[in-house]
């Protein structure tokens, strides 16, 4: 993925540390850790708060500590870092942040190195270890974290997350079975759409310790995003690929609704970003953008 923070075009991927891209070149600068206080791996899939302009961030690896997580401030220092405590090693894809936390997935795709020296992936799903949320203070340390058990799944992506009174609510894409997703999503067989991630709701009680959860859709798709601006706060509305990628959807979250936009027979989509309009008077008002490839003209087009 890509994140831009500090005026720096940051390509990203969660096996190491960000690379500085120049514009409007692209030319690639190298490897950007920070000032050399980075070390540990960068999630692809930061977070920049925009009131605040500091950006989160974590890596996962398979030797301890299993989980690191940091926090830079608005001109990208580092400014804090902590492990964090689990029990394995979890391929960890994807966090979020609210306005006064960070929440972390210890989901049941754990790293086997006996599975890869027998050929296999480094990664095997494990439902029955069961599925674990954390809720970590924005700028806490490791031991800080408070785990809510709820039902075993894979989520690679998520909306955001937001604090609502003693709650903290995270908005993702939740998959029962990891194995389903690795399909190519317009090659799925109906048996696999049916395992495969969709919009979710979980709400962590800090008061109670209680986890409620549910789903906000009934149709298979992930890759999801929100105006950015937004971000750690309560959203109307989400965006999102349906898992055939052919057609964006949107949410209205109060109102519980969807709409989606079909490309057209033979045309795939990518991952969409929400672009607010300069001087946008609320959350929807900008233009939804992304890539669409149309097999029959051998084509792509910026839609």
């Amino acid at each position: 993925a890509l994140v831009w923070h500090n005026g720096k075009l940051l390509a990203l991927w969660e096996g190491g540390a960000p690379h500085e891209v120049k514009l409007p070149s692209l030319d690639t600068v190298g490897r950007y850790t920070f000032g050399g206080k980075l070390k540990h791996a960068c999630t692809a899939h930061p977070k920049v708060d925009a009131e605040t302009g500091e950006m989160f961030f974590f890596g996962y690896q398979p030797v301890k500590p299993y989980v690191q997580y940091a926090v830079t401030d608005a001109k990208g220092v580092i400014i804090h870092t902590t492990p964090i405590d689990i029990p394995r090693p979890v391929m960890m894809h994807d966090f979020a942040i609210s306005a006064r936390h960070a929440v972390f997935m210890d989901l049941p795709m754990s790293f086997s190195f006996g599975a890869m020296f027998k050929g296999g992936g480094p990664f095997r799903f494990e439902p029955k270890l069961g599925a674990r949320f954390g809720i970590l203070p924005r700028k806490g340390k490791g031991n800080e974290i408070r785990w809510f058990e709820a039902e075993p799944c894979y989520v690679f992506h998520t909306f955001t997350a937001y604090d609502d009174d003693d709650e903290v609510v995270l908005l993702g894409c939740r998959s029962s079975d990891f194995p389903a997703q690795i399909t190519p999503p317009n090659r799925m067989s109906d048996r696999e759409l049916e395992r495969s991630a969709r919009p979710y709701r979980w709400r962590f009680n800090l008061k109670t310790g209680k986890v409620q959860e549910g789903p906000l859709d009934d149709i298979a798709a992930d890759f999801p995003r929100i105006n950015d601006s937004q971000m750690g706060r309560k959203v109307r509305y989400g965006y999102g690929m349906k898992l055939k990628m052919d057609a964006l959807h949107k949410y209205d979250f109060s109102r519980g609704t969807r709409t989606s936009h079909a490309f057209g027979a033979g045309r795939l989509g990518g991952e969409p970003l929400f672009l607010p309009r300069p001087g946008a008077r609320s959350e929807d008002d900008g233009w939804l953008a992304c890539f669409v490839h149309d097999h029959r003209e051998a084509r792509s087009e910026l839609l």
